[in-house]
């Protein structure tokens, strides 16, 4: 009899794809831009491999986010570039050398029969000032909210942080305005740079537990700080490697300080994984409801243009038909041409200039990014009243002119409730009032010009839409005029964020073009989740690392959850 053939142990961990979203680990990044969170992703990548310094040096470097460093010969003063990447992402790191991350990514690391996924984000206090803030705190909670729930908030501060009340303000206070302030939990504070203070929190965190109390007075909620969910980590080995691999040598004095800082570190990285495995699952999808109700308005702003230009279509066609009535009697005669909306994909989102040069040398911010196809196939409603029974002229006209008046008071509902929604944006989101819907009209009005100039009939859509237009420009600026003023009406008859998903219900609800709002958005949501996916890295990692000691970690507290 045949012996059987061995196992083959594959030579790479691979994350398990088959993990249950509420198995997996998701970690949530926040901090000023270079508090060291890059840094900090690419450390873990080697402490999942590695269990002592020795080991580290001697081996493979694990590089997640490629990143770069000074280093200053003590001979003779000189400073060489330090680059630590692999061939395929070393185009990521920017002239100052730094690791560039502009908008949020995950890097999901397997974790025994688990998922262990870090999301990077933006950096706050953006020295591009509190526009860039707003814009970076929109991308993280809009990015978070396609996952299921959070297991950590990591905080990254520095030791001795002189700007501790601004970043409190800016990551703290925001994000438990738009989270539910049980995430207050799940919060954890990682000081950086900790061998500078003696492995220490230093001054911050001192101020940090004012700040805290001060937030504990006036809004009533409890965020924990204590050792327990408080980590010192230095993660200078992680240099020491580069220069290794760059063939630069040091003192051993400078050998055995690094050597300490993994031995401190390492232990952190397993009592913060061990925390955080421990926390309770804070769902996002539930506490969400502000920024998902801004994410959803701002998507409207093109279904809401498109739909305006497809009642005009409409109406035009109708006109154009109720002018014309049949001599000769057939069913044809009650078939009324209307144009219906076909929503498709496309592969690329396209970017479409919306200023008024010939030749596009306009800003990045005139123009719209479109991300699916949007056209129009012509059909026919019959216009046949069954309750009467002679259908002459007289009827075929008055059932077309109801037609009409119902796109009319469609497009009228379609403004109102638009209204509100703003109405909301301005008071509660990140981002308040814009002016997408009129970029939009602007961008339709321009493409009816050009089917005006290639022969097509269609001055009615023209004028009707710059009208339009006009109309959404005119109420928008008195809409921000009023809110402006204080104890203003409309300031306080302002929608919750659970009545925007009713409003917003309403509009899918419409007997003509109900559907196609539905189908634009649904299309929306497809393309930006497929974006969300697109932004994360699967990382593989030798197979050592299915025994190394923070590896362990996962079984541990996979057992102690049973």
């Amino acid at each position: 009899m045949c012996d059987s053939p061995p196992t083959t142990i594959p030579s790479v961990l691979k994350i398990n794809k088959q993990c249950p979203p509420d198995q997996e680990i998701n970690i949530l990044l926040l901090g000023q831009t270079g508090v060291g969170k890059s840094t900090f992703i690419n450390s873990l990548a080697n402490y999942l491999v590695n269990d002592n310094f020795d080991e580290a040096i001697h081996d493979e470097m694990q590089v997640i986010i490629p990143t770069s460093f000074y280093f200053t010969d003590p001979e003779t003063f000189e400073e060489k570039l330090i680059n630590i990447s692999d061939k395929k992402n070393s185009k990521e790191i920017n002239e100052n050398g730094q690791s560039c991350t502009q908008q949020c990514r995950s890097f999901v690391f397997p974790f025994g029969q688990r998922n262990l996924r870090l999301i990077d984000t933006p950096g706050m206090g953006d020295t591009r000032g509190s526009q860039q803030d707003n814009e970076n705190l929109f991308e993280i909670l809009t990015y978070i909210s396609y996952y299921e729930h959070l297991n950590g908030i990591c905080i990254f501060l520095k030791p001795n942080e002189e700007r501790l009340t601004i970043i409190f303000r800016l990551i703290i206070k925001q994000i438990l305005h738009y989270l539910e302030p049980s995430v207050s939990k799940n919060i954890t504070f990682i000081l950086t740079n900790a061998r500078s203070t003696f492995y220490t929190p230093g001054s911050s965190k001192k101020l940090l537990q004012v700040l805290i109390n001060e937030y504990h007075d006036k809004y009533h909620l409890e965020i924990p700080l204590s050792k327990d969910n408080t980590f010192l980590l230095d993660n200078e080995t992680l240099r020491y490697s580069g220069l290794c691999k760059a063939g630069i040598q040091i003192n051993n004095e400078q050998i055995q300080i690094y050597k300490k800082s993994w031995d401190y570190t390492i232990k952190e990285y397993e009592r913060l994984i061990t925390y955080l495995c421990q926390c309770p699952l804070h769902a996002v999808a539930n506490t969400l409801s502000i920024n998902s109700a801004e994410q959803l308005i701002k998507q409207l702003s093109r279904p809401i243009a498109e739909t305006i230009r497809l009642i005009q279509q409409n109406i035009q066609l109708a006109n154009e038909h109720k002018q014309k009535p049949s001599k000769k009697k057939t069913n044809a005669t009650h078939k009324l041409p209307q144009y219906i909306a076909n929503i498709g994909q496309i592969i690329r989102p396209n970017l479409v200039c919306i200023s008024k040069c010939s030749v596009c040398e306009c800003s990045w911010n005139h123009h719209m990014n479109i991300t699916y196809e949007y056209q129009t196939n012509l059909t026919y409603v019959n216009m046949n009243d069954n309750a009467s029974s002679k259908n002459d002229d007289h009827v075929l006209i008055q059932n077309i002119q109801g037609y009409i008046d119902n796109l009319q008071k469609e497009q009228e509902m379609i403004k109102d409730i638009y209204m509100e929604l703003l109405k909301f944006l301005h008071v509660n989101a990140i981002h308040p009032c814009n002016n997408d819907i009129v970029a939009y009209l602007r961008l339709f009005i321009l493409e009816e010009h050009i089917k005006r100039n290639a022969g097509i009939s269609n001055d009615e859509i023209i004028d009707n839409l710059t009208k339009t237009m006009t109309q959404y420009e005119h109420d928008i600026d008195i809409l921000k005029k009023n809110l402006a003023k204080q104890d203003s009406a409309d300031a306080k008859d302002v929608l919750t964020a659970e009545k925007v998903f009713l409003q917003v219900g309403n509009l899918y609800r419409l007997p003509i073009n109900g559907q196609q709002f539905r189908d634009q958005i649904d299309i929306l949501k497809f393309v930006e989740a497929q974006g969300v996916k697109a932004r994360e890295k699967h990382i593989k990692l030798p197979q050592k690392a299915a025994t190394s000691r923070i590896m362990h970690i996962s079984n541990d507290v996979t057992s102690s959850r049973r």
